[in-house]
């Protein structure tokens, strides 16, 4: 990712925050079968830019179409049906009124009592946002800061101070209050999603040890030893020990332990983005199975921590008490507390609730309202290394 952005520069995509690099990267690397996989679930980008992105697809086919291995016949195949395929959703849509951002004026009308809202808060590569719907969806304002993506010290290497995701956050949040004017106690909760596969160490208090890695960093350590006991043997006897090895090379937590271990010794928790933030709004070490994408020892396919003998442990330097206690979207993961409120103007003791990473799941805080939680399905940031067998997870 970091050579694409440097190949590539760090414009993004229309009016989307996805960058032109991003894009390239998944016609690499995330496995894409059909053009709409590539618009509609990797990038998102066919439903972020009007039209499904027609006006781009000219660029994107200069830019992909190498990359995915198509012949010309192939691209025209896959793009009519990925035309018609976003037709036919776009068509299937029920209607819903205009969105629009609001000014303080026209709160106004809006500050009765009947009236309720949710805040969402996206913390992304490039920016952070602080969005405001009513229960029906609708779009009533936004406070939205642009971000320093990462900077880096060594070839491929992307960090940021922790703490200046949390600056930002609250920036982005008192933009949002400034320009609506919203009475605030008709919030009715929050949920957060971040950019999927940043880590952040931090000591018993959350306070940061170290700059987060994020997701498109390109470090890798050096495995020790072997997988012991009957995965290792299984391992051995099906030839998957080199995949195993490239998992425990990608790791950043053994590349921590690694190379910085006074850092890793004094580690309490091992947190991603959404985690650490949601540490600093509810003071709880807490997270969603949604946000779970990465180098981790969780278990896809029922959606919690691995179990105490799956092969994870062996290969992670993380340990159990290190993790954050996990959720599912839509339950509450705590309350804001008095200190957050102070950061960012939410009220104090509104729920957070529990939603997914950016691209690897869409949350909706009404649903929740509704007391009806839907599951927002999980996904590795990067391809598996490690071959679909039910009986390894």
């Amino acid at each position: 990712m970091v050579r694409l952005i440097r190949s590539l520069g760090s414009e993004c995509v229309g009016a989307s925050d996805t960058l032109w690099a991003e894009l390239a990267f998944a016609a690499e690397a995330e496995m894409v079968l059909h053009l709409d996989d590539l618009l509609l679930r990797r990038t998102r980008l066919g439903l972020l830019l009007p039209d499904g992105a027609a006006h781009y697809l000219p660029d994107i086919r200069r830019l992909c179409q190498p990359r995915l291995g198509w012949d010309d016949t192939r691209w025209e195949q896959e793009q009519q049906r990925y035309l018609q395929l976003w037709q036919r959703i776009t068509a299937s849509r029920p209607p819903r009124s205009e969105e629009r951002v609001m000014n303080k004026e026209s709160f106004v009308d809006n500050n009765s009592p009947d009236k309720h809202y949710v805040l969402a808060i996206d913390n992304g590569t490039q920016s952070v946002r602080a969005l405001l719907f009513d229960l029906q969806g609708n779009l009533l304002g936004k406070g939205k800061v642009e971000l320093q993506a990462y900077y880096s010290t060594q070839p491929g290497w992307a960090e940021q101070d922790p703490d200046y995701y949390w600056r930002k956050l609250g920036e982005a949040c008192q933009q949002l209050w400034a320009q609506t004017g919203i009475d605030r106690s008709l919030i009715r909760g929050v949920s957060l999603t971040t950019q999927r596969g940043t880590l952040i160490n931090v000591d018993a208090q959350g306070q940061a040890l170290r700059p987060a890695i994020l997701w498109l960093d390109q470090r890798q350590c050096e495995p020790e030893g072997g997988i012991k006991g009957p995965w290792g043997w299984l391992f051995k006897l099906i030839g998957a020990e080199a995949t195993v090895d490239y998992f425990r090379a990608q790791a950043e937590a053994n590349w921590i332990a690694q190379h910085q271990p006074d850092i890793w010794a004094a580690t309490d928790k091992f947190l991603l983005l959404s985690g650490f933030l949601s540490h600093r709004l509810t003071g709880r070490f807490v997270d969603s199975v949604g946000c779970c994408v990465g180098y981790l020892p969780f278990d896809f396919k029922h959606l919690r921590w691995a179990a105490p003998r799956d092969w994870k442990w062996q290969a992670l330097a993380v340990r159990a008490q290190q993790l954050p206690r996990l959720y599912k979207p839509g339950e509450e993961l705590g309350r804001i507390t008095a200190e957050a409120s102070r950061h960012t103007g939410i009220p104090e003791g509104l729920p957070l609730i529990a939603a997914g990473s950016d691209k690897a799941a869409r949350c909706s805080v009404p649903a929740w309202w509704r007391r009806r939680p839907r599951a927002c399905p999980t996904a590795p940031r990067r391809p598996s290394p490690l071959p679909a067998r039910a009986t390894w997870r």
